[in-house]
């Protein structure tokens, strides 16, 4: 009956925090700004999001080195402005505000301000990092997808990590980027949501509960920071009953490689402390280094996947092994964003692989599953996620295990 009780109460708790940050951002647009139709072509995607730009570089003053980029300059013996401070008598440059100089166009400004680029490419004033950190978390990042522009490889450790993070725009084939259940990410996002899993029929006998709370935090167009906090771990132990207890948290620093219409290239490393039960299967540390993509495939159709491996370290009662770690999934958006009560409605299936890779003694077999699975648009920015994941590959740790998110997106 106690750890019922606590199972509740925790529930209750990760329900509530997830929805304050809904009240939060109750008064913010709804993300079906990125676009109007799920199911857009790539003509109407091109205008909305190169069309309007070329324009807005076009009506630029020319003829001088920041007259093409800033919305405001001349020539001459006429200083001009260009939002980031001024020209000087050539119109060579732009004397940003912290005392650097940046090159005409975006340039950047050196530690310790930040530039905060504008649609028509010219810099606004600098800002600290706690500006930027706001921008990121608590801007309306929704509204004008116009502003998102493509960032590469090639322009990894120079672009992106000065500039407040802004929801890109839909693939061409109208494909919104968003998370499913057990499916590697690959992309960035600005949510939170309060998950629970029950894994049924336990190799050991019973069923194992999990009861989490997840939020991805961007800070940049390049840096964000996921945390996973199981606020609650729940399995049957030999001397009879439940133990219950919280499991363990990790960390996720997650920066962006790679990111155009129809793709998006993310590095991470998660980080897993200890700081749960042994006798839930918890109470170990490791790293996670993975890469993982997103492609918009063709009109509503997705696939994500990722490779990377789960290191133990430091304390591991457990003997947990060093795994190779494969995802892929496949999804198909079947309405538009506003079709409520099921907007954005989707089902996907997800594969989960990891395999050991050392020689430590410890459990030697494949842990391979799929998760058939739906996610759709209840309103307002809150989502509803379910699928029931089931292991292949025998032996089976457990039989199958529902699993329900609510997530909210602000």
């Amino acid at each position: 009956m106690g750890s019922r009780k606590t199972l509740l109460l925790a529930a209750v708790s990760g329900l509530l925090l997830t929805f304050s940050l809904g009240r939060l951002e109750a008064g913010q647009p709804t993300v079906a700004a990125q676009s109007d139709d799920v199911f857009a072509d790539d003509d109407s995607q091109a205008d909305s999001t190169g069309t309007l730009g070329m324009q807005a570089l076009q009506s630029q003053p020319a003829g001088c080195g920041c007259a093409s980029d800033c919305p405001s300059c001349s020539c001459g013996s006429t200083p001009c402005t260009c939002g980031c401070g001024s020209c000087d008598a050539g119109c060579g440059s732009c004397s940003m505000g912290c005392g650097s100089s940046c090159s005409t166009g975006c340039g950047s400004c050196s530690s310790p301000c930040f530039t905060c680029p504008s649609p028509c490419g010219c810099a606004t004033p600098c800002c600290s990092f706690r500006q930027l950190l706001g921008k990121s978390l608590f801007s309306d990042v929704y509204a004008s997808p116009s502003q998102w522009r493509p960032l590469t490889l090639g322009t990894l450790f120079s672009e992106g990590w000065n500039e407040s993070w802004i929801s890109p725009v839909n693939g061409s084939g109208g494909a919104p980027r968003q998370g499913w259940i057990n499916a590697q990410d690959g992309v960035f996002y600005r949510l939170a949501f309060t998950g629970f899993t029950a894994r049924q029929n336990l190799a050991g006998g019973g069923n194992g509960y999990l009861g989490y709370y997840t939020i991805f935090a961007p800070v940049s167009r390049r840096f964000e920071v996921r945390i996973d906090a199981p606020f609650v771990a729940s399995n049957p132990v030999p001397t009879g009953g439940y133990h219950s207890a919280f499991g363990d948290l990790t960390i996720y620093p997650r920066v962006l490689l790679h990111e155009t219409q129809n793709t998006t290239i993310v590095a991470e490393m998660p980080i897993r402390t200890g700081t749960g039960s042994t006798a839930n299967g918890n109470g170990y540390s490791s790293l996670g280094p993975n890469i993982s993509f997103w492609r918009n495939v063709s009109n509503g159709w997705v696939v994500r996947g990722g490779v990377g491996t789960t290191i133990p370290t430091g304390y591991n009662p457990l003997n947990a092994r060093t795994t190779a770690d494969v995802y892929f999934s496949i999804v198909n958006y079947i309405t538009p964003h506003d079709a409520l009560p099921f907007g954005d409605f989707v089902y996907y299936l997800s594969t989960v692989v990891h395999t050991p890779i050392d020689n430590r003694s410890g459990p030697n077999y494949t842990y391979c599953s799929l998760t058939p699975g739906f996610r759709c648009h209840m309103g307002n920015n809150w989502y509803a996620l379910g699928g029931v994941e089931v292991p292949v590959v025998r032996p089976v740790p457990y039989q199958y295990a529902p699993t329900a998110w609510l997530m909210k997106v602000f």
